[in-house]
């Protein structure tokens, strides 16, 4: 797995799959662990995110934001980037990270081709500008001494 997810010569999913697959048949992950494992929610959500990101790309719903992302980076790469990065820091600051992040992975994957360069310098960035987004909320919500008088208590 350690070498066939940076090689990117499968689809993540498949080589995630093979590799839990591997490790239950070869015994290194009981079982019991397995199912441990499966009746946390967490691991469902993630699945179901993936979903939508896939009914996403296959019904065409990001097409018309994804060509205006693309007609910025052959215009200048730096300016597509730089809107793509600046939406997702305002978008994340009003949503939960995680859906802004599913909904623009395939527009930056598109936005990797038409630059020509590895999906993975793109997806990094994405992530920590929605990290970034986040934290907008958390600044604006922080308490501030001076207006102390102004919070109910």
């Amino acid at each position: 797995m350690f070498v066939l997810f940076p090689r990117e010569s499968l689809p993540t999913e498949v080589v995630a799959i093979l590799g839990v697959a591997l490790l239950l048949v070869t015994g290194l992950l009981p079982y019991a662990a397995a199912l441990e494992v499966l009746s946390n929610p967490a691991p469902w959500t993630i699945a179901a995110m993936f979903l939508v990101m896939g009914a996403l790309v296959r019904t065409n719903s990001l097409v018309a934001f994804t060509k205006l992302a693309d007609r910025a980076a052959r215009y200048s790469p730096a300016l597509g980037l730089g809107l793509m990065i600046g939406f997702v820091v305002l978008a994340s600051a009003v949503v939960s990270n995680t859906p802004v992040i599913v909904v623009m992975i395939p527009v930056f994957v598109q936005l990797a081709k038409t630059l020509e360069m590895p999906a993975s310098k793109l997806l990094i960035p994405l992530y920590y500008a929605a990290i970034l987004g986040g934290t907008l909320t958390l600044i604006a919500s922080l308490r501030i001494p001076w207006l102390w008088p102004l919070y109910p208590s």
